[in-house]
């Protein structure tokens, strides 16, 4: 309950600032283009460093820094495409490209859990 006490504070307390930001967003939606798999590799291998880096930790708090790492590269992604005056695909917050990302984290977990047993 703590947890989702916490999320729903996060989510109303960054509402209004939220709104007046004016993120562009990359339409980019192809699942199998290289761009993804690349995204779907720098999640599974920052994950294994993190397993490397920080042997202490849980498995979600690992995938949670990988969130992290992705949404400040898809946010500096996003602040260079309005800096330049991009638009289009490949500019801007892709949030395809988030959960491709996460989602190797996700990955590497499972595989890094049944190699261990």
């Amino acid at each position: 309950m703590p947890v989702a006490l916490l999320g729903f504070l996060l989510l109303v307390g960054f509402a209004a600032p939220l709104s007046a930001q004016r993120i562009q967003f990359d339409p980019d939606w192809c699942w199998t283009c290289k761009d993804s798999r690349q995204h779907f590799a720098a999640g599974a291998s920052l994950d294994l460093a993190a397993h490397v880096l920080l042997p202490k930790t849980h498995a979600w708090q690992r995938v949670l820094l990988i969130t992290a790492a992705a949404a400040a590269y898809e946010l500096g992604q996003e602040e260079g495409a309005q800096a330049g005056g991009k638009v289009g695909t490949g500019y801007g917050f892709g949030t395809k490209d988030l959960v491709v990302g996460v989602s190797g984290a996700v990955c590497s977990e499972i595989v890094w859990a049944m190699l261990r047993k």
